[in-house]
């Protein structure tokens, strides 16, 4: 194909392919295109919490002292409006879980910390990947989410198949998809200490929960043969569309290139 000298010479990332599943067509004004990016009020509230953490761990905040770094750098960092919502003040609900988080965090749970936001060059198959590891512990990967919460009920019928989904350490369930970045990370986890990590976890910050998983082989080796998979789509793929899935409120609110996209109502109508 005609685009194949530029994808020949990505740097791949588990956020460039996670994007092409998404959306397609963000995808191609992102990456191909390299059209102009905007952050949205998401971003930057995730970009505030994963600061404070961040210094947290490198000891240039004490815990008694999140709070008041988080209080006073918000405003520095969340600079976009939050989307109306008919039910409740979003920006309000935001600004309150990040001030009910710091205001009871307690560190780590005596977690030693060997490295905190490295970011590390690696291969999966025959394709170069870069990486960014929040929090990098003797036998565990940590990575920050500022996400809601996800698929935590306990298995029912009314689930999709029990295959898809895995137990955590504390005895809930959640969809294997949610561990693919960090089953990723621990190629140069391994190649930094010599063994892959026994424990994957997720901070979820908003809503002061984690999520641990074991280190499985099996999912391991899916998430290496998915990201293969997704590059070998991306250069087959004919023509960029907007993904299937694609909700409106993420088109409109969310999509980093929102102003450069027709489906949008931010869409500022000069590039196609």
């Amino acid at each position: 194909m005609v685009m194949d000298f530029i994808i020949d010479d990505f740097l791949w990332s588990f956020s460039k392919i996670d994007t092409f599943q998404r959306c397609p067509l963000c995808f191609y004004f992102q990456y191909i295109k390299c059209f102009p990016s905007i952050e949205g009020c998401f971003g930057q509230y995730g970009s505030l919490i994963h600061d404070c953490l961040e210094k947290y761990a490198l000891g240039e905040l004490a815990e008694y002292e999140l709070l008041s770094y988080y209080k006073d750098n918000y405003n520095k960092f969340v600079t976009e409006s939050f989307p109306p919502n008919a039910y409740v003040d979003l920006g309000e609900k935001y600004y309150n879980q990040g001030y009910d988080y710091f205001e009871s965090f307690d560190g780590y749970d005596d977690r030693k910390i060997l490295a905190v936001e490295q970011e590390y060059k690696f291969k999966i198959g025959d394709y170069n990947f870069t990486g960014v590891i929040d929090l990098e512990c003797p036998n565990e990967i940590i990575d920050t989410k500022t996400k809601a919460e996800q698929h935590l009920t306990r298995l029912t019928k009314k689930h999709e198949p029990k295959e898809n989904y895995i137990q955590m350490l504390d005895g809930r369930y959640i969809h294997k998809d949610n561990w693919k970045q960090l089953y990723m990370y621990s190629i140069p986890f391994k190649n930094k200490y010599g063994k892959y990590p026994n424990l994957l976890s997720l901070n979820m910050a908003r809503v002061k929960d984690w999520y641990t998983v074991k280190f499985d082989e099996k999912l391991f080796k899916e998430a290496e043969q998915w990201a293969i998979n997704k590059i070998t789509e991306i250069y087959n793929c004919e023509k960029f569309i907007r993904g299937n899935d694609t909700s409106d409120f993420w088109c409109e609110f969310v999509c980093s290139q929102r102003l450069n996209c027709k489906y949008s109502n931010s869409y500022l109508g000069v590039v196609e």
